[in-house]
């Protein structure tokens, strides 16, 4: 992502001084290339002490590692430690009065120790397939290149949940989610959970590269198809009134409060596109994170470079049209994701003067 590019798209971009809201993390290690984007611009050279706040995309580079130590905005204390090749957004809501924080796991894997500080702040960690919620525990979620979940806890207990079927993680077993099967636990002896993770991640890698014309077929289609009503919705977002309007006010730094029917009829009318929003964005990032993690597979093999993917565009076709569209994506991802971001603080105002604060 290039900085500044939201101006092309939006009038949604504001400096980061502007901020109203609380940090929710900050930089406590990192090691190597260390990358954070926040509405689309990508900060330049981030480091130990910089804060990260609702929204932002956190990334590790090859053989780079970064802890995130939890600020008190979030309801915990603790940490959030991402390997290398990792990928993520920190969020934050609001549910009847309570916080929320979610850490929605694009790549890679990451180690968490929390625990609350008073109250009952929710804190999950989202996934492709399953989404786990904690209170005060240590755990480590892995998300494979071929889309498979492996949830690991040493403290604590982890609830996850995949397509309405709910396990737990607990102290000597593992949940993974398997692309393909149900959510499933399996007996994993403490002590031997870092073994463990590592040959799974490598067979994982391995089932992933052995079959990547496959793989490519299968990734190239859900992509096109999921660019296809990014572009579609982000044009409607782009042109919606309501979001134009929060957009203006907020730039101008005008403040002023819109009255409760003024609220409910821009939230009412941004809902659905909202929605389609995030069907689309999750989905869409972790298939481009797949198409990378595709090409440096299979990048020096010829033969698979040219295998079809469909009549007339070979592996090697995709792969060129997906660098040449991959940054007019990523700047409409990230004008989805400020629009949701602007709406979520909106509601959560609502809830706040509904309860007197």
């Amino acid at each position: 992502m290039r900085a500044c590019f939201l101006a092309a798209c939006l009038a949604f971009a504001v400096l980061a001084a502007a901020r109203a809201e609380d940090p929710l993390a900050t930089i406590d290690f990192c090691e190597g290339q260390l990358s954070l984007a926040r509405d689309g611009a990508t900060l330049a050279a981030p480091g130990i002490g910089d804060e990260v706040y609702d929204g932002d995309l956190i990334s590790t580079g090859p053989g780079s590692q970064a802890t995130l130590k939890l600020a008190k905005a979030t309801g915990m204390s603790g940490s959030i430690k991402l390997a290398p090749r990792t990928s993520l957004y920190f969020n934050l809501d609001a549910i009847k009065g309570e916080r929320q924080s979610e850490v929605e796991l694009i790549a890679g894997q990451i180690g968490v120790k929390i625990k609350k500080l008073g109250g009952s702040p929710g804190f999950t960690v989202a996934t492709e397939s399953a989404t786990c919620a904690v209170r005060g525990t240590e755990f480590d979620v892995i998300a494979s290149p071929g889309g498979s979940i492996l949830v690991g806890c040493s403290e604590g207990e982890v609830s996850c949940v995949s397509e309405g079927v709910s396990t737990s993680a607990l102290p000597g077993q593992a949940v993974e989610k398997r692309v393909g099967a149900k959510i499933a636990r399996r007996a994993v002896a403490s002590a031997d959970f870092a073994g463990f993770k590592e040959k799974w991640l490598a067979d994982e890698t391995a089932d992933f590269a052995r079959d990547a014309p496959k793989a490519a077929r299968l990734i190239a289609a859900r992509y096109l198809e999921l660019s296809d009503r990014l572009r579609a919705n982000h044009a409607r977002i782009a042109a919606d009134g309501a979001l134009k309007a929060w957009a203006q006010e907020e730039k101008s730094g005008a403040g002023a409060r819109i009255s409760d029917a003024e609220l409910e009829r821009r939230l009412t009318e941004v809902g659905p596109l909202l929605a389609e929003s995030r069907r689309v964005l999750g989905a869409m990032e972790r298939i481009a994170a797949r198409v990378d993690a595709l090409g440096e597979l299979v990048g020096g093999d010829s033969a698979v470079q040219g295998q079809r993917v469909r009549p007339g565009v070979t592996v090697a076709d995709f792969f060129k049209r997906f660098e040449a569209a991959k940054d007019a994506d990523l700047k409409r991802i990230a004008v989805l994701r400020r629009a949701e971001r602007q709406v979520k603080r909106a509601r959560m105002e609502r809830e706040a003067g509904k309860r007197g604060n």
